[in-house]
């Protein structure tokens, strides 16, 4: 069963999230999206659709507006990004393969020991 089930124009929305507001990578033995915005709504908008928490607000300075994100990693995060792959940018594309690439190195390297 898929569980990113999604419209064209959620999933839309979502690619234009993490285009301007997210960020794909590797760490610790784990991919991660993480998504951040001041916008709260926005961010459990893209919470709800990933399954994920809203963790926030955070205040870096007191002048600074509330900051909200949200993380996927784990079960599932593959499956989300293949989901959106197709419709991003080179940039993040290359990030996802970049992710996915230092995923299955650490995997090669633990079958390896």
């Amino acid at each position: 069963m898929d569980r990113f089930q999604t419209d064209s124009e959620e999933l839309a929305w979502l690619v234009g999230l993490i285009e301007g507001e997210g960020s794909i990578g590797y760490s610790k033995g784990s991919i991660r999206l993480e998504i951040g915005s001041t916008d709260e709504d926005t961010v459990r908008r893209a919470a709800s659709f990933l399954g994920s928490g809203v963790i926030g607000p955070y205040q870096y300075r007191q002048r600074d507006k509330p900051f909200f994100k949200t993380v996927l990693y784990g079960h599932g995060i593959t499956e989300m990004l293949m989901k959106v792959y197709p419709h991003m940018s080179d940039h993040r594309k290359s990030q996802i393969r970049d992710a996915l690439t230092a995923k299955l190195a650490d995997r090669k390297k633990e079958a390896t020991v």
